[in-house]
């Protein structure tokens, strides 16, 4: 058995930068919070990376210090009557590859003294995103509901998240999963314990988790991997083949068929790394080369 990546030195810590939130404090505890959180978080993501493969190699572990899955450790402040510079808390984020922030679409670690929890799926999604994730729902329901209602989700996942209180601009307020088209985030969360995560076999456990949420993850991926417009929720089932919908609830070798016709590239490639990103990704004749591995 291996020696476990996170010690209750890090929750201890977490606890007195909540009692002491200032720039002093913190500085004179660097070197604390070097060796009970930022290096374990590091170490833990740097070595989950290959089983993170295992389950889908569209998810990504980055052990980088800054700009990879480890969430930093300073507030945004600009906008915040609370001007407590650092989070009590740390966040670990395997985020799709289409993604580059913390509303993409992946699995989410959460660590923090009494509130330890994994998160699925995609939170607080742009406009742009929420309206097509919707549009699928409407589409493809049925979909939908294996997303979320598979055994092995639920008895692993809680669905969570605000909604909206009225029904969503041109969506029916009577269609029968109106609750889900007024949701505002599409995750699922699952609490844990502090003695789970300092366990020499969390990474284990955590990777066993995973699997049951890939059809969830897929659902909310697709507006963020293809053209997002309500054209490519189509009846031919071709989002079916995006998201691997005829494959089983495990990671792996549940590879899908391309989509024929779709640029198999998301809006968030398109904004954010130019029309080169998307030549790159999609062949002449507009099929993509790529796989989307969603299980």
């Amino acid at each position: 058995m291996g020696k476990a990546h996170f010690t209750p030195g890090l929750f201890k810590f977490l606890n007195d930068l909540a009692a002491n939130n200032e720039r002093e404090w913190f500085k004179a505890n660097s070197d604390r919070y070097e060796a009970q959180l930022r290096g374990p978080a590091l170490r833990f993501i740097a070595d989950f990376e290959a089983r993170l493969h295992k389950i889908s190699p569209y998810f990504v572990a980055s052990a980088k210090k800054s700009g990879g899955s480890l969430f930093r450790i300073f507030r945004d402040v600009r906008f915040s009557k609370d001007k407590s510079p650092y989070k009590t808390y740390t966040g670990i984020q395997f985020r799709h590859e289409a993604g580059k922030d913390a509303h993409a679409p992946g699995f989410y670690l959460h660590l923090q003294p009494k509130e330890v929890f994994v998160g699925v799926g995609t939170w607080r999604p742009d406009t742009l995103t929420v309206t097509a994730i919707r549009d699928g729902i409407v589409a493809d329901p049925s979909g939908w509901r294996r997303a979320i209602g598979g055994k092995r989700f639920n008895s692993s996942y809680e669905l969570a998240g605000e909604s909206l209180k009225r029904p969503p601009r041109g969506f029916d307020g009577d269609h029968p999963l109106i609750d889900d088209l007024k949701r505002k985030d599409f995750i699922a969360v699952r609490n844990l314990s502090q003695k789970e995560v300092c366990a020499p076999t969390f990474a284990r456990d955590l990777e066993a988790l995973f699997p049951p949420a890939l059809r969830s993850c897929g659902f909310c991926a697709t507006p963020w991997t293809c053209r997002s417009s309500r054209s490519w929720w189509k009846s031919d089932g071709s989002r079916d083949r995006v998201l691997g919908g005829a494959g089983k609830e495990r990671g792996g070798d549940a590879h899908t068929e391309p989509v024929k016709g779709t640029a198999f590239v998301g809006a968030m490639h398109r904004r954010r790394r130019g029309c080169r990103e998307s030549d790159r990704a999609v062949g002449r004749g507009g099929t993509p080369k790529t796989r989307f591995a969603l299980g």
